[in-house]
């Protein structure tokens, strides 16, 4: 059974840094100063770790198992046919990237960040999914 109140408070969480990631003005690459690059990466890290924590609730919740890892939630979700293959390989892409901002940029430039940020649409995919099955599960 889904924890409602929780999943709506995460999903209120990851929707507010959606819109405070889009008040940083970025149309291209080259309107990333440092100033920017830190606050983006900052917000995706965040949007990314609610989306972690979403994915941990459906997983408990549909008694789906117990993952070992971050990447092992979206692996159960895929292989339990919640979400699709590429839905698990772009949501482990963003987890990489995730990683690379906790631990100080290693290898992450502007080029790679900017990607990163229009690849978030999958977060937002992911919340449209949840919402469908706790709507469905919920009659």
């Amino acid at each position: 059974m889904y924890d409602k109140e929780r999943i709506g408070i995460i999903i209120r969480d990851i929707n507010d840094y959606f819109v405070r990631l889009d008040d940083v003005k970025i149309k291209n690459i080259n309107d990333i100063d440092d100033f920017k690059f830190d606050v983006i990466s900052m917000r995706i890290f965040f949007i990314v770790n609610k989306a972690i924590d979403l994915g941990k609730e459906v997983v408990i919740s549909r008694n789906f198992g117990f993952p070992k890892s971050y990447g092992d939630i979206f692996k159960i979700l895929a292989d339990k046919k919640f979400i699709s293959h590429k839905q698990e390989k772009d949501l482990l892409e963003l987890i990489f990237l995730r990683n690379q901002i906790s631990h100080r940029y290693e290898g992450l430039d502007n080029k790679e960040l900017f990607k990163a940020r229009n690849k978030l649409n999958i977060i937002k995919d992911f919340i449209k999914i949840v919402k469908l099955d706790i709507n469905k599960n919920d009659k």
